[in-house]
């Protein structure tokens, strides 16, 4: 070898480092499999374990027994528990053996550009709870200091919103080592405060939320519990490729493991966090009223603990926050490399992201959050269902699809898939609006998305499964 020749080589070498050392700081690995010597299966798993313990999940408890009563709501959190295992347990899995995300994942049962639906519908959902809990979040600090306009705190959280999600899910995973620990200690010292404290009893709670306290009932409680499903798919679809190739069982089996968090340990302690504040202002501003604080999931934190209260919502909500930029970045990246062939990088769509989410807030998103909740578990949950199925046929079928490979002439656009969307999601709407056949239009709708998908793939003889285009 000549000289030149080794000093090129070398050369070479070190750029491929520096490239490498850059995708580590910087995680640029939204539009493509994630290396091996990148993935770590206890970051990924602590990046994960953050999205539990946030006001969303104390929430989906109380304003869905604010909603159809104790027992109703709890309902209504289990059965999006059921669907959560479906999808967390076959997003994770397929995720992890390919090592792509949510996004490339969908190009084998949507198309490469059909691909844009499902990441559009799930940028939407991300970016709606980015505005939820950047309110509770501000609510929670206003509670402290009343005279500040919330609009300060929401510009004040920006910046921070923006720095962490940058430098991806080990950054998060850092981060919650310390979040998360606070978070259990704040939420065990609130149950200590209303119920030690303060002397609330647990029978005394379950007695007051036995009826509904605010219109809606149990159709719009389990809308708002299956909201957060979708949120799921997208979760497991990303992180499920950053678990390593050896831990096989975390890729199928944290599906279970964080829906009981997100539908039924945390729900519960939303429920009796959450009441007690109620109850004490039922008096002063009557039922409905004071029911409608049942969303208010940060502010009771607030009542226990003053400020320190305050600062604990922020570090209780901040790892959620990064869950809630981090993936609709990657969304972002993939539905704008398909449409308009744009690749800036994540980076770009992480302050995108941000400021969208302040557009939600200046619209008002919180005052219409019941409409938002069934049309978000609709859209994004029917389009997963259809993945589903997808993969479903293909593996009744005997088709050989490794997920880890995505062909260079890849189908464009799977036909099949947004003609069944369209139908089922239409089905879920006239049924809400007028013919209440079911309590909830994704009740309707995943079941029949599945089936619908099936039916037409077998008499079009598997056509639209074959990955590489005619």
């Amino acid at each position: 070898m000549t000289e030149f020749a080794a000093d090129h080589t070398v050369s070479k070498g070190k750029e491929q480092v520096a490239q490498q050392g850059s995708e580590d700081v910087m995680e640029e690995f939204a539009l493509k499999r994630v290396p091996d010597h990148y993935r770590s299966t206890k970051a990924s798993l602590s990046a994960m374990f953050g999205v539990p313990m946030c006001m969303y999940y104390l929430a989906v408890g109380s304003l869905s027994v604010a909603l159809a009563g104790f027992w109703m709501g709890l309902l209504a959190t289990l059965l999006a528990y059921g669907v959560f295992i479906i999808f967390t347990s076959t997003f994770g899995y397929v995720s992890w053996k390919g090592g792509y995300s949510f996004d490339m994942i969908t190009r084998f049962s949507w198309g490469k550009m059909g691909s844009f639906l499902p990441s559009l519908l799930g940028t939407y959902l991300l970016m709606s709870f980015w505005a939820m809990e950047t309110y509770w979040i501000a609510v929670a600090l206003q509670t402290v200091w009343p005279g500040i306009h919330i609009w300060v705190f929401y510009i004040i959280l920006f910046p921070v919103f923006v720095l962490i999600p940058l430098y991806g899910y080990r950054a998060m995973a850092k981060f919650n080592y310390i979040a998360i620990p606070v978070g259990v200690l704040a939420t065990i010292y609130a149950f200590i405060y209303f119920y030690g404290i303060r002397e609330f009893e647990v029978t005394g709670i379950v007695e007051m939320t036995r009826k509904p306290m605010i219109p809606g009932g149990f159709g719009v409680a389990l809308d708002w519990s299956l909201a957060a499903v979708g949120l799921w798919a997208l979760v497991a679809g990303d992180f499920g490729r950053f678990i390593q190739r050896e831990h096989k069982g975390w890729a199928r089996g944290f599906g279970p493991l964080m829906g009981g968090l997100c539908h039924i340990l945390f729900p519960i302690a939303g429920i009796f966090i959450v009441f007690p504040m109620i109850a004490e202002l039922t008096p002063k501003i009557g039922a409905q009223q004071a029911g409608m604080a049942a969303i208010s999931a940060s502010v009771p934190f607030v009542i226990a603990m003053g400020l320190l209260g305050a600062l604990v919502v922020v570090t209780y909500q901040l790892h959620v926050q990064f869950i809630n930029v981090y993936l609709p970045s990657v969304n972002l990246a993939n539905f704008f490399s398909v449409i308009f062939k744009i690749e800036p990088g994540r980076k770009w769509w992480v302050v995108l992201v941000n400021l969208a989410g302040l557009g939600l807030l200046a619209i008002g998103i919180i005052n219409w959050i019941t409409q938002w909740a069934w049309v978000a578990g609709l859209t994004l949950g029917t389009a997963c269902i259809i993945s589903i199925s997808d993969m479903a046929y293909r593996s009744y079928r005997k088709m050989k699809t490794d997920y880890d490979e995505l062909p260079a002439n890849m189908r464009e656009v799977n036909p099949i898939a947004f003609v069944v969307f369209v139908i089922a999601v239409a089905v879920g709407v006239m049924d809400k609006l007028w013919w209440h056949v079911s309590p909830s239009p994704s009740v309707i709708a995943y079941p029949l998305a599945f089936v619908l998908y099936w039916i037409i793939s077998v008499a079009a003889g598997g056509k639209y499964q074959h990955d590489v285009a005619a």
